[in-house]
């Protein structure tokens, strides 16, 4: 079996394929004449790894989405190749591309291998990235709406495909490289090159089979590299990068963990070249229209596709349109530049005043119903979420709002806008709750005691805070680390070690600090039961604990 053309994989969810059971072993497909293989289950998409069959063993870029995926990559390797794993490779920090190590690492017969990493693999992600990181997680799950529409228990499904995404902290890698260096691993010459900006992602190039592997979404549609929320500027300036040294190298196979391969050296920098002029065409002509005046909502009308449109153009998983409004963002921050939009109305507020000119709750449904009856289910689905805003008639409006999405995923042909609006309207009928999934995925993600500390920072409630200054200290009995937290203007800051003017304090484990932070039991009630000892005075740690607020009830739709 093998993939002589570059043809776009089908965008399946990941609810529409389950990952493989212990056992059940992939299919490997040769590309060509060159070391690559790819691997699938069955008919569903392929596993994020790339195998490279070296004369000495093998070398694995990406090792899949869970631990069972890398233990079936694993089984298929020794039973198809029969060569021992040299080497694993990180295209990039990705939990879909490299939470199957520990599962490959479980079936070979020595944990001698390299894990290597790009470069950047080691920067500290800031505070606040890893705070919201459940939130973007949720994000991305919503895209998988059209698949939840259709089982009967979909909160639960979407629980399910959260947890497998965050089964387990990510094996650290041995070894770290940076674009251009070169190594021999399994016998093969490989040369590491950026495929983002500060050697956070790396692609490999083997020159003797003319072969680039990637771990981004080239040959499946240029939407593949635009998110629904559209990219930052910066974005852009790592895919002319990464095109650019692509262009630069003698390439007649490219592979990749997320695409079908592409062969002949013609076709691929055609495809590059198509890359590049929509990218730039969709850069240029945003700034255009930014120059003259335009709003970040009007961009949205005014840029659109290329013409005339590749078939690396097609809108395949993304938005298009809300590349613009990124690229304002960037440039010109949040403010569109007319003074009105400088304090607007509060939502809510505008549409109770809005609802009412328009003659109340009952006249703004029946016009939703009317809008989707006369096909336009974006105003449909305005008018509802207006009405649901306004909160008068919230059964009726939730109702409203419900079957506008569902309208709207049903005329979209992005698969993944098309599972968000169906998503939406879950979440706006009760059916999915998404404090409760994104209280699961944080509970998965394996966080450390400093982290689950600094997520406390953004839980300060300002009126409970006010004339507070208190410092007390936290000791990590399990793990024997010390922290201060202080509290003084209503901002919580996290040290790490005893701060010098310590005075009271608690001790407890990881757990213990798990279940308080996470609202599981009151630091009375961990106290009661042994799990908590508070140290010192207890009344500055009641004071500290007291301005932090509730973890907070997330709902986007509703």
């Amino acid at each position: 079996m093998s993939y002589p053309l570059s043809y776009p994989e089908p965008v399946r969810s990941a609810l529409e394929t389950t990952a493989p059971h212990d056992g059940e072993k992939p299919s490997m497909a040769p590309v060509a004449d060159t070391p690559a293989r790819m691997l699938r289950i069955g008919d569903g998409p392929m596993l994020k790894c790339v195998v490279l069959e070296g004369p000495s063993g093998v070398v694995l870029y990406g090792t899949g989405e869970s631990h069972r995926q890398g233990r079936s990559i694993a089984r298929a390797v020794a039973e198809e190749i029969g060569k021992p794993v040299k080497a694993i490779i990180y295209g990039e920090r990705h939990e879909d591309q490299c939470s199957g190590t520990n599962g490959v690492m479980a079936e070979l017969p020595t944990s001698n291998v390299l894990v290597i990493a790009p470069s950047g693999w080691d920067e500290a992600t800031p505070t606040h990235a890893r705070a919201v990181a459940p939130v973007l997680a949720l994000r991305a799950a919503m895209q998988y709406g059209t698949s939840l529409r259709e089982t009967a228990t979909r909160g639960s499904e979407l629980s399910r495909t959260l947890r497998g995404e965050f089964s387990g902290s990510l094996v650290q890698p041995t070894v770290t490289v940076r674009p251009g260096q070169e190594l021999k691993l399994a016998g093969m010459r490989i040369r590491f090159f950026a495929t983002k900006d500060q050697a956070g992602g790396i692609g490999l190039y083997l020159a003797e089979s003319r072969l680039a592997v990637l771990s981004t979404d080239m040959c499946a549609g240029l939407d593949n590299l635009i998110g629904v929320q559209g990219p930052p500027e910066q974005t852009t300036r790592e895919w002319r990068t990464m095109i650019h040294s692509l262009q630069s190298m003698d390439i007649e196979h490219l592979v990749g963990t997320r695409f079908a391969p592409a062969r002949g050296a013609v076709m691929i920098r055609e495809q590059f070249d198509a890359y590049l002029d929509a990218i730039d065409y969709s850069h240029d002509q945003s700034v255009r229209h930014i120059l003259a005046g335009a709003s970040p909502d009007e961009l949205f009308d005014l840029v659109d596709v290329p013409e005339p449109p590749s078939m690396f153009c097609h809108p395949l998983q993304a938005n298009f349109k809300g590349t613009a409004a990124g690229y304002f963002a960037s440039y010109l921050g949040w403010f569109s530049g007319n003074a009105v939009d400088l304090k607007p109305t509060p939502r809510r507020k505008r549409s109770r005043n809005t609802v009412e000119l328009m003659g109340g709750a009952e006249r703004v449904l029946q016009a939703a119903d009317e809008a989707l009856t006369a096909e336009d289910p974006q105003w449909s689905a305005e008018l509802a979420r207006m009405a649901l805003d306004s909160g008068t008639s919230d059964k009726e409006a939730r109702a409203a709002l419900c079957r506008a999405l569902h309208a709207l995923g049903d005329a979209c042909p992005n698969p993944l806008m098309g599972g968000w609006y169906h998503g939406a309207a879950l979440e706006a009928g009760g059916e999915v709750d998404l404090a409760a999934v994104r209280d699961l995925v944080e509970r998965a993600d394996a966080l450390s005691a400093a982290d689950v500390l600094n997520g406390l920072r953004f839980r300060v409630v300002p009126e409970a805070a006010e004339d507070v200054t208190v410092t007390i200290g936290v000791d990590v009995l399990d793990t024997g680390e010390r922290f201060g937290m202080r509290l003084r203007n209503k901002v919580l800051r996290i040290q790490t070690g005893t701060p010098p003017e310590w005075s009271a304090g608690i001790a407890t484990d990881q757990r213990g600090l798990g279940s308080l932070a996470f609202g599981d039991r009151s630091i009375d009630e961990l106290a009661a039961c042994g799990e908590i000892e508070i140290l010192g005075d207890p009344e500055p740690v009641e004071q500290l604990w007291s301005a932090i607020g509730p973890r907070p009830r997330l709902a986007v739709h509703s």
